[in-house]
């Protein structure tokens, strides 16, 4: 067959490339390869065509989620697309056709062929000194695969906002999530509303070339002896790639050094779409494999805002260099001044305008003697500084039906937006703005999943300013955890625990344990706001946690548990305790029998608060204490207690009456 890649005829080049994939033995008819075999054939199909492969898998997960083939058939979709790269041409002849449904190789090339006449278009636009390898730059190239249509218009024309139905919004936002695990924020365009016009429903684009800041290059460009950072904390070096065995974890913005060309999972059944690197350490301390996902290459120079009014510029340092000096511009041709000089490799700007672009320069120097020699500048980067992305993001049940979010303040912020999906990598919808660092999102379906996240914005003048999104975080409303959990002895041989009642629960698990870090098991079930254990052992310590359920179907959806109580069996408290005079000169003391009890002791005080005395130990239910003063006030109080072994063991003592013979 013949095929085009950058417009050139390639004889069978799908051999080429898949080739490079004969260690995952031939594709079975009708059947989709393993998931590794299926990232060996894009990665390399995008490699031949000098196209991220970043970009190039997340069309494919975006269009069919990589299936070629569903329930032994080819996928073909509600709108007539074939196959994994979904090629929708029904103006081909039949026989073609037939291949893209059938031949995956075929439908990954034709896919990969139709993305590269896309980015030859010069009507898209495109990023200010971009390559082919900066994966922003496929921005327009991957709209178009889908169409250029009003639909997949970068920002919703009556509000300014991004469309986050767009397709390309869609596939940027899962190369984000499974190409970089959400560490790390692709760099957005600065589009206005203005950059685009409407003629019949086709986008004309007003504005052919974009200043973008922090762009990305794809990772499949490394090879030996490239300097990478890692871009999140305990990064793992692995000893094989995808093995779960490791050598050590390493901090964010540690620099590696790349020891070679990539290598897939070693299991081909992993769903991982990444590719791993061999790497080590600067000092040769460590090496072993690490994922393209968690690393960028480290440039030369670059600026990046770092709040609302700052910009923090870094590059590599320059050996044998004494310092630096950084100069700024308000624009890429204007005067340049010179705003620090600095021994480090890093420099924050600050007092800066929000929103408002800014260009720098720097160069190095030497001092030799009382002289500075200098290098010449350094290429101009550009950034804006705006809010910084929310930090310390948080999700977590609230109840049965909310979720709360959290974030740590962003300083200059105005307020906060809050975008919500079913899923990590679906589409994010906005629920809830707020000038709070939390937010509580309510009316939820108990037990799904919900991913949250979050931008804070600056007003400036009119126009909201935003910062990137942060992570993305996820929660599941559950039924709320009992609160005021209380355990108190019920009786000589029974505890009973209590709660406060829990919105939306339709009931409770009591669990009890001997120990407070013992096993606990299932004491009882109830819908109550009480429950009552008997059958226990008295005065030994028994441990409670109790936690809410809500039936869902069939399903309950279990609350966490409650903090631990404990209490321990021990007689009631004697009720009806009553003193009666019977002549002037004694008193009959009465109470109701107590279960369990293997006795009483009745003390007795001439004063309220003063000393009491045991007056008299008995089994019986009354005591008719004599020989008193007449008129004179005696004041009782009363304890059962049971025999366990040689031990008494005490209920508490009742209130404390009073009576005069």
């Amino acid at each position: 067959m013949v095929s085009l890649f950058h417009g050139k005829a390639t004889a069978e080049s799908e051999t080429e490339w898949s080739l490079n994939c004969e260690q995952y033995g031939d594709i079975k008819p009708n059947q989709n390869p393993t998931y590794q075999h299926i990232n060996c054939l894009l990665t390399n199909a995008a490699i031949q065509a000098d196209i991220p492969p970043e970009v190039v898998k997340r069309i494919a997960t975006q269009e069919s989620d990589w299936r070629q083939f569903v329930d032994g058939k080819p996928f073909i979709s509600n709108d007539n697309g074939f196959g994994i790269m979904q090629i929708t041409d029904t103006t081909l002849p039949k026989e073609q056709q037939e291949r893209l449904k059938n031949d995956i190789l075929y439908n990954i090339e034709t896919g990969v062929r139709i993305l590269n006449n896309k980015a030859s278009l010069t009507t898209l636009p495109h990023i200010n000194g971009a390559g082919r390898d900066i994966i922003e730059n496929w921005y327009f190239p991957v709209m178009a695969y889908n169409g250029v249509v009003q639909v997949n218009s970068p920002l919703i024309q009556e509000s300014g906002e991004i469309n986050h139905e767009a397709y390309q919004e869609k596939v940027f936002l899962k190369i984000k999530d499974g190409s970089y695990i959400g560490d790390t924020v692709l760099a957005r365009y600065p589009f206005e509303v203005k950059d685009f016009k409407y003629v019949d429903k086709i986008i004309e684009f007003q504005e052919p070339e974009y200043i973008v800041q922090g762009v990305h290059e794809t990772t499949i460009e490394l090879k030996a002896g490239d300097r990478v950072l890692t871009t999140e904390g305990d990064v793992k070096l692995r000893e094989t790639p995808g093995s779960p065995e490791y050598k050590v974890k390493l901090p964010i913005g540690t620099p590696l050094l790349i020891e070679g060309t990539f290598e897939f999972d070693e299991s081909e059944i992993s769903e991982n779409q990444f590719v791993w690197f061999p790497a080590k350490t600067l000092n040769g301390q460590y090496s072993g494999y690490v994922s393209s996902a968690y690393i960028e290459k480290q440039v030369a120079f670059k600026a990046a805002s770092s709040s609302y009014n700052s910009i923090k510029t870094s590059w590599v340092a320059v050996s044998g260099a004494s310092g630096y000096e950084i100069y700024r511009s308000t624009s890429s041709t204007g005067t340049y001044s010179k705003v620090g000089t600095t021994t480090s490799t890093s420099f924050m700007n600050s007092g800066l305008t929000t929103n408002q672009s800014y260009y720098y320069k720097m160069r190095a120097y030497r001092t030799v003697g009382s002289t500075k020699v200098y290098s010449n500048y350094s290429a101009i980067v550009t950034a804006k500084p705006i809010p910084a992305v929310p930090s310390s993001v948080k999700a977590a049940s609230s109840s049965y039906n909310s979720i709360k979010t959290s974030w740590a303040a962003v300083s200059g912020a105005s307020g906060y937006e809050i975008y919500r999906s079913t899923s990590s990598t679906g589409t994010y919808s906005k629920v809830g703005t707020t000038t709070s660092t939390s937010f509580m999102n309510s009316g939820l379906t108990t037990n799904q999943s919900y991913y949250y996240k979050m931008r804070a914005y600056r007003t400036v003048g009119s126009t909201k300013v935003y910062s990137n999104y942060s992570a993305n975080v996820t929660a599941k409303p559950i039924p709320a955890v009992p609160s005021s959990v209380k355990a108190a002895s019920f009786s000589y041989n029974s505890v009973r625990t209590s709660w406060t009642a829990v919105s939306g629960a339709s009931g409770y698990e009591v669990y009890r344990a001997t120990s407070s870090t013992g096993t606990y098991s299932l004491a009882g079930s109830t819908t109550l706001t009480s429950y009552t254990n008997t059958g226990l052992t008295t005065n030994k310590p028994y441990y409670y946690k109790i936690r809410a359920y809500r039936t869902v179907g069939s399903m309950k959806v279990y609350s966490n548990y409650s903090t631990v109580v404990t209490a321990k069996p021990v007689p009631t408290v004697p009720t009806n305790f009553k003193a009666t005079r019977i002549s002037s000169t004694s008193l009959k003391l009465t109470w109701v029998s107590v279960s369990g009890a293997s006795g009483y002791e009745l003390y007795r005080s001439t004063s309220f608060s003063g000393t009491y005395n045991l007056l008299k130990s008995t089994t019986s239910l009354y005591y008719t204490n004599s020989s008193l003063t007449t008129g004179k006030t005696y004041y009782y109080k009363l304890r059962a207690y049971r025999t366990v072994g040689t031990t008494k063991v005490y209920s508490g003592w009742t209130t404390i009456i009073s009576a005069k013979p």
